[in-house]
């Protein structure tokens, strides 16, 4: 890659190639990175100007570039591991609960930019219309957002009032390569489990 990342300074001489360094190290680091988010505006830029030197690049160590240029996100994907399987059930079926309301929200028209906005009220319902299980108490279902938003699937808003009891965020299109149509399939397994049902009502007794 060497060999490869010197002739992209010989076809343009000006490039920084730290730039470049940077930018690879960038998203390894986060994942996902958006063309709307300052943060990730240079990465983006990067990436998407020199595409097949990244796909190369990640390729050698066994990762999928995506890149979409509509939605305006890039996303490096493992092939062999997966985000998800570093989260617990709860949080598990929680992203799965994220990927219903985006989805939702792309069929009634309320995506922008491929973002959908929602809230915790909102994710709260989905969650126990679909699992069936006891809902984590709201500073754990804080921490658990955060922990999406880390990972760039979502973005939460600012509360300028402090601490409220409703967790308002913007739904990342990213969420659909993490939660494929496969993982939502076994949400509704799970959902119509008898004994996740009667697991339910036990705790209610």
């Amino acid at each position: 890659m060497l060999i490869e990342l010197q002739r992209l300074k010989d076809k343009k001489e000006d490039l920084d190639l730290d730039d470049v360094r940077r930018a690879s190290s960038f998203l390894l680091q986060k994942q996902f990175v958006y063309a709307n988010k300052s943060r990730d505006k240079s990465t983006y830029q990067m990436i998407t100007g020199f595409r097949d030197y990244f796909w190369q690049l990640f390729d050698a160590i066994n990762m999928d570039l995506e890149v979409d240029l509509q939605l305006g996100y890039i996303a490096l994907i493992p092939r062999t591991s997966h985000l998800s399987t570093n989260l617990d059930l709860t949080q598990t079926l929680l992203l799965l609960c994220v990927r219903l309301i985006y989805e939702k929200g792309v069929r009634e028209c309320r995506a922008e930019e491929g973002v959908v906005r929602s809230n915790s009220d909102v994710l709260v319902d989905v969650y126990q219309a679909h699992t069936h299980r006891k809902l984590p108490l709201l500073g754990e279902l804080r921490s658990i957002l955060d922990t999406f938003s880390s990972q760039s699937l979502l973005d939460i808003e600012k509360d300028k009032g402090g601490l409220g009891k409703v967790i308002n965020f913007q739904i990342r299109p990213a969420i659909r390569l993490i939660m494929s149509e496969e993982y939502l399939a076994q949400l509704d397994e799970f959902s119509s489990d008898p004994q996740v049902k009667e697991g339910t009502n036990e705790e209610a007794e």
